[in-house]
């Protein structure tokens, strides 16, 4: 049925149905994109806040030794 219309169709709707897939194919990598480094700022955030926990953990236990 695709290929039926496809040879049906003008050159010039051709022409506009490609367009019309190649931004809906970028509007999608763009959103990939996005989501992809939506991700990995919360990844960073998280692991920021790991190491923070760990230093603020070192830290205190300096601090207990030397109070020791």
């Amino acid at each position: 049925m695709l290929s039926l219309e496809l040879a049906l169709m003008s050159d010039r709707d051709k022409a506009r149905r490609s367009e019309e897939e190649r931004k809906a194919q970028k509007k999608q990598e763009k959103t990939e994109k996005s989501q992809r480094e939506m991700k990995q700022k919360e990844r960073d955030k998280q692991e920021k806040k790991k190491q923070q926990k760990i230093a603020k953990e070192l830290i205190e236990k300096l601090r207990g030794r030397r109070r020791a």
